[in-house]
């Protein structure tokens, strides 16, 4: 209990150290090609090696899984860090804001993701969860009150198909393989008639061609978005977003067939056994509605 106290309160300002990186980068930055369709950025590399240093000395023995480079095996087993130095690398290439740093920590013993946090260094603002421990909250700095202003996340009871932003996207050289699947996604913002209304309305898929998965599922929990189908995800991407959305109520969904985009896996299992190489497909909505919503689209 008192460790993951102290985490909600000392990995916000290990990530807000890092993220100067990506505020103020090296002259000699630069986008690198890590395969088809895919990047990592100087910066990423540059960040993920502080985290590595800072998050390890915090519980001595742990082990460090980042999307970049080789896990890192700790001697004792019973703690991981599951880190994505820039979720979003693209966006925050071409100077966007989409962006995170996300980082969480897997409890081998109790076989749970105990604790999580998602920080957009654009803004300063970060989502923070910590299991069985009442630190709960979101912060974002506030220019009037020259502060950080610390609350609880409420996602959205809006039953209106026509203000939903939705994200659903996947990595664009899997989603290419997967007609099927696209047929799915494309069924869910086809415009619907409005029974009572002499009009059309569909979800606005508002999600760019890139940005952070984590970032917009703590949208999600934080009432600003209202749903994401993410396909072809990794642990990095998942862990702390996909867990502070379920936390605060969020119908969430995770599928390891890979055939299949919103699947019924239990969640905290998947998510723990999920190595560097393995992709999983993960769906969050911000309340019953959206979800009922999607599913049938889905199906149609």
């Amino acid at each position: 209990m008192h460790l993951l106290a102290d985490l909600c309160e000392t990995v916000p300002i290990i990530l807000a150290k890092a993220a100067e990186i990506h505020i103020s980068p090296p002259e000699e930055a630069r986008l690198l090609p890590k395969g088809s369709k895919d990047y990592t950025h100087t910066v990423d590399l540059l960040v993920q090696a502080y985290l590595q240093e800072h998050l390890l000395a915090l519980i001595p023995g742990s082990s460090f899984l980042g999307e970049e480079g080789e896990m890192v095996e700790g001697p004792k087993t019973r703690y991981e860090w599951v880190v994505d130095p820039t979720d979003g690398t693209a966006v925050y290439a071409l100077g966007g804001e989409m962006y995170s740093i996300s980082v969480a920590l897997r409890d081998h013993v109790s076989r749970k993701t105990i604790f999580g946090c998602v920080y957009q260094p654009a803004n300063g603002r970060y989502f923070v969860r910590g299991d069985e421990v009442q630190e709960f909250k979101k912060s974002f700095w506030s220019p009037q009150m020259h502060d950080y202003v610390v609350g609880i996340p409420r996602p959205s009871r809006s039953p209106c198909p026509g203000e939903w932003l939705i994200c659903a996207f996947g990595t664009s050289f899997h989603i290419d393989k997967t007609p099927a699947l696209q047929r799915q996604i494309d069924n869910i913002f086809a415009p619907q008639k409005i029974e009572g209304f002499d009009r059309s309305y569909a979800p606005q898929l508002v999600r760019p061609c890139s940005g952070s998965s984590a970032l917009f599922l703590s949208q999600i929990a934080n009432g600003e978005r209202h749903g994401a189908v993410l396909g072809f995800q990794k642990a990095w991407d998942m862990s702390a977003g996909l867990l502070i959305a379920r936390d605060v109520g969020c119908p969430v969904y995770v599928s390891k067939n890979l055939d299949v985009l919103l699947g019924d896996d239990e969640v905290e299992g998947t998510l723990l056994k999920c190595g560097k190489e393995d992709m999983i497909h993960a769906c969050a909505f911000a309340n019953a509605d959206v979800e009922s919503y999607v599913r049938k689209r889905m199906a149609a």
